[in-house]
């Protein structure tokens, strides 16, 4: 849903809609695990998403009075709706596996649901063009994006719980702007500074509230 999201909409609406991860979690946690958020993770989340929109927007309300929101944006709340349901379902599997296992039972479930779709773009016409490039990409997405992050997402989760772990959610804008000034020679602003440390204060009040929240239980 986000590679296909990201096809009809701007980087910037994507990034904003996917700062909702860990608002729509709590919603799904109170809904199924019936946990209910404190005051302090509630002013976490918000300092978070006010964080990410800092660095999304450049600080410019012009920018953020201007987006327009269409079919992408649409796949894009899916996603962010189907991730947060996921998170909070690991949790209340209570699955006993390994971060591992549970990987290649996804990955081979994933496999047969991707293709039919891959068996309708060869039908459109679509052919990807094989590079070094493009097997450089994959190996990426492969290795990192898919492996390793899927089992450090799925261990943190049953960790952690849905909520505190959704909230790592925010620094994917952080991670983004830093990473653009290794790649990119982008230049480190004033709002990158105040929206990442908004983003790690939010993080650092959501996980000491769970942490709190967790040590006083029975």
């Amino acid at each position: 849903l986000v590679y296909y999201a990201i096809m009809y909409t701007t980087v910037t609406n994507a990034a904003l809609i996917n700062a909702g991860v860990p608002v729509a979690t709590v919603g799904f946690s109170w809904l199924i695990l019936r946990d209910v958020i404190s005051r302090r993770q509630a002013i976490g989340i918000f300092l978070a998403f006010t964080g990410i929109v800092f660095v999304v927007t450049k600080a410019q309300l012009g920018i953020l009075l201007s987006l327009e929101f269409g079919l992408g944006d649409l796949f894009m709340l899916l996603s962010v709706l189907s991730w947060s349901l996921y998170m909070v379902m690991l949790k209340h599997a209570q699955i006993k596996a390994s971060p591992w296992t549970i990987l290649v039972v996804l990955t081979i479930s994933g496999t047969f649901w991707l293709m039919p779709a891959y068996g309708i773009e060869l039908a459109l016409g679509y052919r990807m063009q094989w590079t070094s490039l493009t097997f450089a990409s994959l190996a990426y997405v492969s290795l990192f994006s898919t492996i390793v992050s899927w089992a450090c997402v799925n261990y943190g989760t049953m960790r952690l719980g849905p909520n505190r772990a959704s909230a790592f959610m925010c620094l994917h804008p952080v991670f983004g702007a830093i990473l653009g000034m290794i790649f990119f020679n982008e230049v480190l602003r004033s709002y990158h500074i105040v929206g990442t440390l908004l983003v790690l204060i939010g993080i650092f009040l959501v996980s000491r509230a769970m942490a709190a929240a967790q040590s006083v239980k029975p």
